[in-house]
């Protein structure tokens, strides 16, 4: 049996451990949530090397990005010294080669929030290449500003702001948190992003259509009940729940022995899911 694991600086209210069938195969997939406490995800990491068949970031990227421009952070870099035998991964090749995908399902007009450029510029791209308006989420989400800039504003305010803002703990923005309710019609026509920065962050998604990975049932519950008009995943169920990105990446580096390169990682979803028919509308 493969073994995944997904170590997370997210909360742990949302820890799992089950085996599905992905392909011929079976994988069991764990994800163990720090809230925030690097100490403790660096454990983790160290404890699982060289004992299961990849490890997926949850909750951090080793960089974060936009389309000119690349940032590591510092966090992340400490904790992938952790690791030195088994696959570490963090989702940003799916987010880049798989994800942006979903937006062939969309109707191609009016306005489209993306939670985080910074985590999916892919995204961003391929919502304005489908003829939307493309707003950036991140300085409300991570930073609680109440200023939803373009696309390419968001871009000159990243180049000057992320040399700073990327030594600032994660844990600030991804820790334990209360869900927070805001039952308001959107001021977008499409979301694309985390759903679980959505219930600690508020806005209006009444009417929106929104683009989410790791859904579980009461994500997509929690949506329907705040209007959202449909629900694209941004990739197949399995046994119910729809896994996050690094859960795939991590996922796709066991069944192949290492991490892909992202120009890899369309033919092997491909291998597993064929090219039509894999985003599904819950």
């Amino acid at each position: 049996m493969i073994d995944v694991v997904s170590v997370s600086l997210g909360a742990p209210g949302r820890d799992r451990d089950t085996v599905v069938r992905v392909g011929g195969d079976a994988v069991r997939v764990r994800r163990v949530g720090c809230n925030g406490d690097y100490e403790k995800a660096q454990r983790f990491l160290s404890e699982l090397d060289g004992k299961v068949g990849a490890i997926g970031l949850g909750g951090l990227n080793f960089s974060y990005r936009t389309q000119e421009k690349t940032w590591p952070m510092p966090g992340a870099t400490r904790l992938r010294q952790a690791v030195r035998l088994t696959p570490l991964v963090d989702g940003s090749g799916f987010k880049d080669a798989i994800e942006p995908q979903a937006a062939q399902a969309l109707p191609g007009k009016g306005r489209a929030l993306v939670v985080s450029v910074l985590d999916r510029p892919a995204a961003a791209r391929a919502l304005a290449a489908a003829g939307y308006r493309v707003q950036a989420g991140d300085p409300h989400f991570a930073l609680g500003m109440p200023i939803w800039p373009s696309d390419a504003r968001f871009q000159a305010m990243a180049a000057v702001a992320m040399p700073i803002l990327r030594h600032l703990p994660r844990g600030a923005v991804y820790g334990e948190r209360p869900d927070r309710t805001e039952r308001q019609p959107a001021r977008w026509d499409v979301i694309w992003g985390d759903v679980q920065l959505l219930r600690r962050h508020p806005v209006g998604l009444g009417g929106a259509i929104l683009i989410g990975g790791s859904l579980r049932s009461d994500d997509a519950d929690w949506l329907r009940q705040r209007g959202v008009r449909m629900l694209i995943a941004a990739s197949p169920p399995v046994d119910g729940e729809v896994f996050g990105a690094n859960v795939w990446d991590a996922i796709l580096a066991a069944l192949h022995g290492r991490a892909l390169r992202r120009d890899e990682m369309e033919d092997a979803w491909t291998a597993l899911y064929g090219r039509q028919g894999w985003v599904t509308i819950v």
